[in-house]
């Protein structure tokens, strides 16, 4: 997701973190298709322009062996986070499914095809400093429509990745609330037009009763919004409770946190 912080301005820095990008390529042993190549730059291009466009961090493109050598290196010459250190996160992955199809729709003057790609990618987001994973997981994007080449399919891909990269490490607030109709703005999350969203706010801290250790905090949930106006150059959407009877349940403050809610249809959970 582009320009996720642009209204945030606490999160302006003079130096960004670094985010090591290794190159991304078809998980052993599995069937390559016969573009595997193009494919695979395609996808590592659309991650590194994905991880520039939060703005909120830089990218450092080498082969795995060169970052591994970086990370220890870090590692071995610092026990805590050093400012002037080369790499800050590693970001890997592996390509786990790629189809490519087309569906052809007969018109009257002629027939359309129209392409279909979808892409699937195991990543694995590390902490250099901690060596803490912070992601791993498979992300999975399908992409159509007439003239989509597969670099649009990486892309939404890529900016799904970097959304729950953002999202793990900076979970998203409420940035502003028009109290007419309690509108609020927040960071986009790879969101679409008609998302519902939950509002919630913290509690009190939480302890684990047997280590002491901070577990989190409670939650109250205080809205459900739904999302109406995306801004492609700022990425921040605007959502409001409607109707207000169904989904407002207290009144939205600024700093409230924002998260997708998962909606049940039936048994199956989207």
């Amino acid at each position: 997701a582009a320009s996720l912080f642009v209204a945030l301005g606490i999160y302006a820095q003079e130096s960004k973190p670094v985010i090591g990008l290794t190159e991304i390529g078809f998980v052993k042993g599995q069937t390559v298709p016969q573009d595997y190549k193009n494919v695979e730059i395609q996808v590592r291009a659309a991650l590194s322009s994905s991880i520039v466009n939060t703005r909120r961090f830089a990218v450092m493109e080498r082969s795995a062996e060169e970052l591994d050598k970086i990370r220890r290196e870090n590692i071995e010459t610092s026990g805590a986070i050093n400012p002037n250190s080369q790499l800050d996160f590693m970001l890997t992955g592996e390509i786990t499914a790629y189809e490519a199809t087309t569906t052809v729709i007969p018109l009257v003057l002629a027939n359309v095809e129209v392409p279909k790609f979808k892409l699937a990618i195991n990543v694995k987001f590390t902490d250099v400093h901690t060596g803490q994973i912070v992601i791993s997981e498979v992300v999975t994007k399908e992409t159509s429509g007439q003239g989509i080449k597969v670099d649009q399919c990486a892309k939404e891909l890529s900016d799904a990745v970097m959304a729950k990269i953002i999202n793990k490490l900076y979970p998203p607030i409420v940035l502003s609330v028009k109290k007419a109709g309690n509108v609020i703005q927040t960071v986009n999350m790879d969101y679409d037009l008609g998302d519902v969203l939950e509002v919630y706010k913290n509690g009190e801290e939480m302890f684990d009763p047997y280590t002491g250790g901070s577990i989190g905090f409670e939650e109250e949930t205080v809205a459900f919004v739904v999302v109406f106006e995306i801004n492609s150059t700022t990425n921040i959407v605007k959502a409001a409770p409607i109707p207000k009877e169904q989904y407002e349940k207290a009144p939205i403050e600024k700093g409230f946190g924002v998260r997708a809610k998962k909606i049940m249809k039936g048994k199956k959970e989207i």
